[in-house]
């Protein structure tokens, strides 16, 4: 058996974990595998780095994944404000950490198949020594080589692979070393800084693999207070699109599918960190294959924001507050991937938060990408006629009233190209219109005037929620704001 033994001077552990985003509020608790070898490589290094070949020994040993015993945690919320660099608003961001109730909290790491010889435990107390941070931890520690770890401590919490634990709690994810990445290339991957780790094709780090924890059910690393004490009120979050190394930006009329991968992105997201379904406010369902009503769910709305004709932005509407729960699952999407955006085959992009975005306010609402109708409009009785009641104007008034706009004073539908203030007309028929099997439904460039000013985004008819059916300020009215 071998054991370190942790502890955090300041009884507090404050670390990123490293699928998620700066201060996204989740905390590395337990240390991953994969930092506390990058720890012991750098004290190895402070140390003077004598007897490669025993260091490089003892970090292939220590590579299985250890269990933990740990002191009783508390997560705290820390709201930090920031000023985000594109609007100059200061907003407050989650900075969480844990605390213990003891000032000096003291965790083990074990490995319980792994035994050293005296040369060994020697050099690899001597590296542990040097050792005064812990991975991507600014927090001040000192690790030593122990004994044993405390023997039947009720006040010490046991944690350990789901394979060999029946903890039924929650499941956590922590990054460590594939089980064929060993010797040198391990030694040379967990050597490298921050800005140099190499990441995979599935923007993972290079050689490890994702190992799951089980947490006793009593114990959590979510702070049981966050979401009910501060919801996240209704706003527009907006992120980059970027084209990764050999892709392109997707064009405007994929805009459909790119809302689809972002939305399922954030809803993966959600799963995997809550170990539940995605809530209405992203799966748009109020129950299993049952529509959320009252379209009070997340629109997904990508943008061409330079109008060249690609995607450059996605804006996430949310309508109305929602939990802090979903704000970080949405803010974690870093990717989205897939061959069927109008480009070449195997296109990934990178998708980067840069805050809010603004509300535009406008009697004039003109189609930015094609309105489409909810269902296909009824004959009557001659071929020619249309029943009034479910004709393509009909459909666009109700579409209105179901999204919590008042009736217009006006209403124009045209099959004209969709417009732009520079770069050619994009005719209706080039974008894309359907979702999965879904048939191909009626599409029109429209332009909605109001009796009084609407706030936007405005987005109608069957894929609102998709990125069709976006309006647009008329230009005017958006210079005189």
């Amino acid at each position: 058996m071998t054991v370190l033994e942790i502890r955090f001077l300041p009884g507090r552990f404050h670390a990123t974990p490293w699928n998620d985003g700066a201060r996204g509020g989740e905390v590395e608790w337990p240390p991953s595998p994969w930092s506390l070898l990058r720890s012991i490589v750098a004290g190895w290094y402070t140390s003077g780095g004598g007897d490669f070949a025993g260091i490089r020994s003892a970090i292939d040993a220590l590579a299985a994944p250890p269990r933990y015993v740990l002191p009783p945690w508390k997560t705290r919320p820390a709201y930090e404000a920031t000023a985000h660099p594109q609007n100059e608003r200061a907003e407050l961001v989650l900075d969480s950490f844990v605390t213990s109730r003891d000032d000096a909290a003291v965790a083990y790491v074990i490995w319980d198949d792994v035994m050293f010889d005296s040369r060994e435990r020697e050099l690899l107390a001597k590296v542990c020594e040097q050792i005064t941070l812990l991975g991507q931890s600014s927090t001040p520690c000192n690790i030593r080589l122990a004994s044993r770890p405390p023997a039947n401590d009720p006040d010490h919490v046991n944690v350990d692979l789901v394979a060999r634990s029946a903890n039924p709690g929650f499941l956590i994810r922590r990054l460590g070393v594939a089980a064929d990445v060993r010797g040198n290339g391990l030694f040379q991957r967990l050597s490298g800084s921050a800005a140099e780790i190499s990441f995979d094709g599935n923007r993972q780090v290079s050689g490890s693999v994702w190992f799951d924890y089980a947490l006793p059910a009593s114990t959590t690393l979510l702070h049981d207070n966050r979401p009910s004490v501060r919801q996240m009120p209704a706003h527009i979050e907006r992120f980059a699109i970027e084209a990764a190394r050999g892709s392109r930006r997707p064009p405007l009329t994929s805009a459909i599918r790119v809302a689809e991968l972002v939305r399922a992105a954030a809803m993966k997201a959600y799963t995997t960190r809550e170990q539940d379904d995605a809530p209405p406010v992203l799966s748009g369902k109020a129950a299993r294959n049952v529509s959320a009503l009252a379209h009070r769910h997340a629109y997904f709305l990508p943008q061409d924001v330079d109008e060249d004709g690609l995607i450059d932005h996605i804006d996430i509407v949310f309508p109305e507050a929602y939990s802090h729960e979903v704000h970080r699952a949405v803010l974690s999407i870093r990717e989205i991937w897939s061959s069927d955006l109008n480009l070449a085959a195997h296109e990934r992009l990178l998708v980067r938060n840069i805050g809010e975005a603004d509300y535009s306010i406008a009697t004039e609402w003109t189609t930015v990408t094609p309105f489409v109708l909810d269902r296909f409009p009824r004959r009557g009785q001659s071929s020619s006629d249309r029943i009034a009641a479910d004709s393509p104007e009909a459909q666009l008034r109700r579409s209105l009233i179901y999204h919590g706009f008042p009736e217009p004073l006006t209403i124009d539908l045209t099959r004209n190209p969709i417009q732009r203030s520079s770069g050619a007309p994009i005719p209706l028929e080039h974008f894309r219109r359907t979702r999965k099997t879904d048939p191909a439904l009626p599409a029109f460039h429209a332009t909605i005037r109001f009796a009084s000013p609407q706030q936007g985004p405005i987005a109608l008819g069957r894929y609102a929620h998709f990125g069709l059916g976006q309006f647009t300020a008329s230009q005017a009215e958006a210079a005189s704001q």
